[in-house]
Formats: C-alpha cells, structure tokens, sequence
C-alpha cells in the first residue's frame, strides 16, 4: 500500500486574514466550501505558488514549499485546473502542443523522459475520453466540456500527486458538469491520484469527495469526513450551507419557511 501523504498547511498574515489547516492523504477527495470571498481559491492558489505566502508554512509530502525555488519543485506534485476552460488554454497550440507542454519544462521533462510524446499525448487523450484527432484541434473548434477535459488531461501530463479543481463545473452546463465529474472520479479511481475540489455547491461536493473542508471568512471552520455527512450535529455555517441547497421534493419550500420563521430573532 503507498503510503505517501500530502500535508498542506496554510496560515497567512493580517493581509489575507486567511487561517487553514488541513490535510490530504495519497488518493483522497477532499473539497471546500464555502460562499465567495471565504478564501477558497486562495488556499488553491497558495499551494500552486500563484500566491506567497505572507506568513506560516506550506507542507508537500513533508516538505517546506514556500520560496521561489522550493516552489518550482512543487510543478512536480501539484496541477490546478482553472474555473474558465476557455481562457485557461492558449488559442495559438494545438491540443498536442497544450499537452506536450509539460516537456518544455527540463524538470518535468526528466520526470517524463522515458514517455515519447506522441504515445503521452495520445495516452492522455484517450484517458479523457476525447477523439484522436483532438490532438490536431485548437481551442476554438473545440466545445466548453471538451476544453474542460483537455485542461484536466494537461494536468495528469506532468504526473501529479495532487490536482487542484477550482470551480471545474461552474462554467460548464449540468449535463456537461456532471460528465466531468463522473471523468474526474473515474480517474481517481484509476490513477490514484488526489484531488483538492473547490465549490460553493454543497450537493456537488458531497457527491465526490471524502471529507468536506468548511471555510469562511479565511478560517477552516470544520473539516467534515463522508461517514458524517448525514449525521449531526454539524458547525452551524455547514448546516446553513446544506439548507442552501435546494432539494426537488414536495413540502421542502414549506420546510425552509417555518425554519426561517423559528429560527428569525
């Protein structure tokens, strides 16, 4: 059994306002919610090294990532996909050039040495569920849900310990969204690799992941684990972010109605 772990530990100063500390084992889904402006997309961005840290310590497989140096090692482990499809991928490369890209890199390049690029690409096309000749598009011919999976098969290229999934889903409509995460999780299931799932939907995030971070203003608030998502009792800001969500059932308006009236000051 591989026993590696992710630990990520994120605390920035006054500036940020942001205190989290959380902690992904090897092929874990682990999610965050929380409304906007709660410090999400910071924390992602934080361990991608989009971000410095303007204090506290970022932990990768038990080591210290918080200079420019460290941090360029960190392309190794961690990935990220972006909210957007569309401007996420450079218009100008082809598909193969998008997902050869991480050849250009000399560490990434020895890390993939022993892969050919035409049988990585074609590898990860086919991962994806994308068509062969994909490979020969650029972004534009291609659709959002198309655009979405070769931003993740760009992400696996480098051979990730952790992908970063920020909002994946948001710009996608349902049935595509929803196509997406059967992919991602199906990937999981193969690959083993972890994933950290940013998302203001509750239900979405339920759906996949292992344990569920909750966040608001900058501050991890509760750290919930599957076996508990039914159970009680919960921080109360996650209880108000499962009423948020609205369920397709006879007499559920009237639920949250008398809820607002009792619990009104």
């Amino acid at each position: 059994m591989l026993q590696r772990r992710l630990r990520h530990r994120v605390r920035a100063g006054a500036n940020a306002r942001l205190r989290a500390a959380f902690e992904s084992s090897f092929g874990k889904f682990v999610g965050i919610v929380g409304e906007s402006g709660s410090g999400k997309s910071s924390v992602a961005r934080m361990i991608v090294g989009a971000e410095r840290l303007t204090s506290g310590r970022l932990l990768i497989d038990g080591q210290e990532r918080s200079d420019r140096h460290t941090m360029r090692l960190t392309r190794e482990h961690v990935q990220m996909i972006f909210q957007d499809p569309h401007s996420a991928l450079n218009p100008r490369r082809s598909v193969f050039r998008l997902l050869t890209q991480a050849y250009e890199s000399d560490q990434l390049a020895a890390k993939l040495g022993h892969h050919p690029r035409e049988v990585r690409a074609r590898q990860l096309q086919s991962d994806v569920g994308l068509p062969l000749d994909t490979l020969t598009r650029y972004p534009s011919q291609l659709s959002g849900g198309q655009k979405q999976r070769v931003n993740l098969a760009r992400a696996l290229a480098a051979d990730p310990d952790l992908i970063l999934c920020d909002e994946v889903t948001s710009a996608l409509d349902t049935v595509v969204g929803a196509a997406v995460l059967d992919l991602i999780a199906e990937l999981r299931r193969e690959l083993g690799v972890s994933y950290l799932f940013i998302s203001h939907d509750l239900h979405t995030v339920r759906a996949v992941c292992d344990e569920i971070v909750v966040m608001q203003h900058g501050r991890k608030l509760a750290q919930v684990a599957r076996a508990d998502y039914e159970r009680g009792p919960h921080h109360p800001y996650y209880q108000l972010l499962e009423r948020s969500v609205p369920e397709l059932r006879q007499g559920w308006l009237d639920e949250m109605d008398r809820h607002m009236t009792a619990t009104a000051p």
